[in-house]
């Protein structure tokens, strides 16, 4: 398993990303320097950071509602959406919108940066603030055909000195760095569904983060499931999994586990589920046993882009962990109805 380092002063040194898992987030995420050769040739910097694929996505979950928003920068088309499933009624609206590159800006660092869409009836504004140990939201979406409007400000806690953020650059292909930064934190403010608002109190809610900009090869998968709740000593309790197109997971993943803000690295994680029929319970595991869960989804988010050389396929159940975790200390933590996702994802673009 990948050892926590320092966090060196630029992610990319003489053209090459400096892969690791790192101990603060970074200040300087210049993946634009990242140097790309096709075919033995140097691919021009305008050229290669169209390649680049960014992302901020935010899972809430709490005793009322479940959230799910996110903001997708594929550089020659941009896409953003927002579903809320009210755990009382079971009822699920989502809201989605595709529009051009121009719609979308993304942050360059999350010490004190913006990401911003604007389209497709959407306005979604994120302020990056962790100088101030927090990421805010305003989101503003207007009502369509049997979708009622929605509005939502909302604060992630984010003090990443006693709440360790995941950040790691690994190999998503030979010279195509993937960078994510993740955490699991506390969340308050309020999120209006039409005429229902939701109160979120930050001892009842948690934010699961994901931010990524990744130099993607043309095909790839994920299978990802994370979540975010307290155990039942009162701990803030965080897990993000994930099998992807990596294949020496061994020495690069992202899978971890938080505990009080304490970071834990896992081993590499396996997907058992029902493709066929994703709201039947799914099986997580890692490879040296030390995490296995029974996913039981409640429901799920579906998105599907097939314009034949583009495609997206993708799956995003909703609902409750039970099974074990094991910290890097040896402790066994029960887990029994932890709230979160998991996601099937196969693109080609």
């Amino acid at each position: 398993m990948m050892k926590v380092v320092d966090t060196p002063e630029k992610m990319v040194v003489s053209g090459q990303a400096v892969y690791g898992r790192f101990a603060t987030p970074f200040r300087n995420v210049n993946l634009d320097d990242q140097k790309i050769d096709v075919f033995g040739l140097p691919v021009p910097k305008p050229l290669r950071t169209a390649r680049l694929k960014e992302w901020a996505h935010v899972a809430i979950v709490g005793p009322e509602v479940t959230i799910g928003c996110a903001v997708v920068d594929a550089k020659y088309l941009s896409n953003a959406w927002f579903w809320a499933a009210d755990r009382a009624t079971g009822k699920f609206i989502e809201h989605a919108a595709q529009c051009g590159g121009g719609a979308i800006k993304t942050s360059r660092q999350l010490y004190n940066g913006q990401t911003d869409f604007k389209g497709g009836g959407f306005k979604v504004e994120i302020d990056d603030q962790l100088d101030k140990n927090q990421h805010v939201y305003h989101i503003e979406i207007k009502a369509g055909k049997d979708l009622p409007a929605i509005r939502a400000d909302f604060v992630l806690h984010a003090d990443w000195r006693n709440n360790n953020p995941l950040v790691v650059v690994l190999p998503a292909a030979p010279g195509r760095p993937l960078y994510t930064h993740k955490s699991v934190t506390p969340v308050s403010g309020m999120i209006a569904v039409g005429n229902r608002v939701y109160q979120l109190e930050s001892d009842k809610y948690v934010a699961m983060l994901d931010i990524q900009k990744t130099y993607y090869p043309y095909r790839i998968f994920w299978e990802w499931a994370t979540f975010g709740g307290y155990d039942a000593k009162g701990r803030l309790i965080g897990l993000n999994l994930c099998h992807n197109l990596i294949k020496d997971d061994e020495t690069y993943n992202e899978n971890c586990l938080w505990v009080e803000g304490r970071l834990h690295n896992l081993a590499p994680a396996r997907f058992e589920y029902d493709s066929s029929d994703y709201l039947k319970p799914w099986h997580l595991k890692t490879v040296d046993g030390s995490v296995d869960l029974e996913f039981r989804p409640e429901g799920k988010r579906d998105g599907m882009i097939d314009a034949k050389v583009l495609l997206s396929d993708y799956h995003q159940p909703f609902g409750s962990f039970h099974g074990f975790v094991t910290t890097e200390d040896g402790e066994r933590i029960e887990i029994d109805g932890i709230r979160g996702v998991t996601e099937d994802h196969k693109a080609k673009f």
